[in-house]
């Protein structure tokens, strides 16, 4: 099949993946207002994965048939690699930051501190901005380099092994 299949292919799977996390972005409702019934935004995480598989399959074809130099696999490994590090480590502080100034605007208005650390769960529907917003999409597309990438080169290493 064609490098334009493949590359059409990854960027409408990524264009999809990125349509979920904005979803599942502005489903996130401000402190002080109501929640609704539940978070419709959870139903998006087991199509994540499932995207995630087919988006590395395509990329990994494409890369192979772009037939990028050793090199360029590592490095593009390594970029994503630390972006993943950086990113999860940011990540994770202004997730903290948020779930503390959250548990202050409620504990502000209702004082009721149980309620207010029930609603800083992690699969709240309060918590959607800082589950799908931008940082964790890069993160998710930096996987899918990750695994492209090793998936290609550990391709090409055992066809070189090959007797």
């Amino acid at each position: 099949m064609p490098i334009r299949y493949f590359s059409r292919l990854s960027i409408g799977l990524l264009l999809l993946a990125a349509g979920c996390f904005c979803f599942g972005y502005v489903m996130t409702p401000y402190p002080n207002q109501s929640s609704g019934n539940g978070n419709p935004a959870l139903l998006l995480i087991p199509l994540l994965p499932v995207l995630a598989i087919f988006t590395t399959i395509t990329m990994a074809r494409l890369f192979l048939h772009l037939a990028f130099r050793p090199i360029w696999l590592m490095f593009m490994t390594l970029l994503s690699g630390l972006y993943l590090i950086g990113g999860s480590l940011y990540q994770i502080i202004r997730y903290q930051a948020y779930q503390e100034e959250l548990i202050r605007i409620v504990v502000e208005n209702t004082d009721d501190f149980e309620y207010a650390e029930s609603l800083t769960g992690a699969f709240s529907i309060f918590m959607n901005a800082q589950v799908f917003n931008l940082n964790t999409f890069f993160l998710y597309v930096c996987l899918i380099v990750i695994l492209s990438s090793l998936t290609v080169g550990s391709k090409r290493l055992l066809s070189k092994l090959r007797f």
